[in-house]
């Protein structure tokens, strides 16, 4: 970074690869934000559509956007390089097919100079380009919201959707604790391990419960939609392993590193079928037997729903693929209790998958009622520790 004095106060980072369709909404969202003094890098990592005459367009008329040409290397490189060429104090992420409100990044901003934090994040909207149709999802309730937390003494944070666009980032903060994105070529999910890096070392952080970016959930070319990809999110978690070990916090988050493997594994296989499904449970029982091998998981703190999955596909993949199959023709579930469950889980932050998503599967799975209630239950009284959490807060 240079001098601050003649930096600008924000970097919005906008990587981008063949996304022509939705390119100019997104840089006329971004070049329209109110109040703040900013550049906008935008990243080309070898589109082979127009987007690269887009963005020249753009650029030529305003002066503020900096073009980075580069050959196809993946989004982890692609953000790597935005990083390198930032100036800006603060660093922000808008993603080519989606597109933010006009005052996202001085209200965040603002957040962060009043409260000297090293990272701020926001609730968002799901975005259909059908219809237009905006969502509000929210990420942070409102007892959670406008106050500085520490994310050491408040672990649900890691279990929140990474939604790392949602959010700015101190620079000099990244720089610090060398955060950067794992440059896996052609990989996905490379949000994981940045997300999980910035948790694990931050310790001013502050949220807000109003929503300005409105993710578009319906671009089938996105990579979280290729389920060819699938294995790429193990390189995302042996990423936090690595940096974990070598800050040494495997003592204070190496539990929460078994349970978001859980999460994360898990949902994945819940998109998975026949034998693609087959061979990724092999992969997740190798690593659960590792883990077992290494000591590093304690069930004392997971929950019986996360030591069953723990177990089962640790020591029968195949019969935990069963139990999903399983689900495939729910019975009948009350109105009352689906729509208490429903009701939990808007208040709940999400593990690794969207709100949305867990509904469906909500309205699909083959729990009995006793078994639905047990896990109300287990949601309650995670949603009561929660609460609890904020009053450790600093203020």
């Amino acid at each position: 970074m240079t001098d601050t004095k003649t930096s600008p106060m924000l970097s919005v980072l906008v990587p981008i690869y063949n996304t022509s369709r939705y390119l100019r909404q997104c840089l006329d969202s971004v070049i329209r934000q109110r109040h703040v003094d900013m550049e906008i890098i935008c990243i080309n990592d070898g589109s082979t559509d127009d987007s690269l005459d887009i963005i020249r367009d753009y650029a030529a008329r305003d002066p503020r956007i900096v073009i980075i040409d580069k050959p196809n290397s993946g989004y982890g490189d692609s953000m790597n390089h935005g990083l390198d060429a930032a100036q800006g104090r603060y660093i922000g992420i808008v993603e080519s097919d989606d597109w933010v409100d006009p005052t996202m990044f001085e209200d965040l901003v603002n957040l962060a100079e009043d409260n000297h934090a090293q990272a701020v994040k926001s609730n968002f909207f799901h975005y259909l380009s059908k219809g237009e149709k905006s969502i509000k999802f929210d990420l942070i309730n409102a007892v959670q919201a406008f106050r500085i937390t520490d994310p050491s003494k408040n672990p649900y944070i890691f279990f929140q959707m990474a939604a790392i666009w949602a959010g700015i980032y101190r620079h000099d903060f990244l720089v610090e604790q060398d955060i950067r994105f794992l440059p896996t070529p052609g990989a996905s999910y490379q949000d994981t391990s940045f997300n999980f890096k910035v948790w694990a070392t931050a310790h001013r952080v502050i949220f807000t419960n109003k929503a300005y970016l409105h993710y578009r959930i319906d671009n089938e070319a996105s990579s979280i939609n290729s389920k060819s990809k699938v294995y790429c999110v193990f390189d995302e978690l042996h990423e936090i392993d690595r940096f974990v070990q070598e800050r040494g916090l495997v003592e204070d988050l190496g539990g929460i590193v078994v349970q978001r493997k859980i999460d994360i594994y898990s949902w994945n296989l819940s998109r998975l079928r026949g034998q693609d499904a087959v061979d990724f449970a092999k992969a997740v029982s190798r690593e659960f037997k590792q883990i077992t091998a290494d000591r590093l998981v304690d069930f004392t703190i997971l929950g019986e729903v996360d030591t069953y999955k723990f177990k089962t596909l640790r020591d029968d993949p195949r019969a935990y693929l069963d139990s999903l199959a399983k689900e495939a023709a729910p019975p009948p579930i009350s109105r009352r209790l689906r729509d208490k469950a429903h009701r939990l889980l808007e208040k709940v932050s999400p593990t690794y998958h969207s709100q949305v998503h867990m509904s469906e599967q909500m309205d699909r799975m083959a729990w009995r009622n006793e078994e639905l209630l047990a896990d109300l239950r287990r949601i309650q009284n995670r949603l009561d520790a929660m609460t609890r959490g904020t009053s450790h807060d600093a203020h």
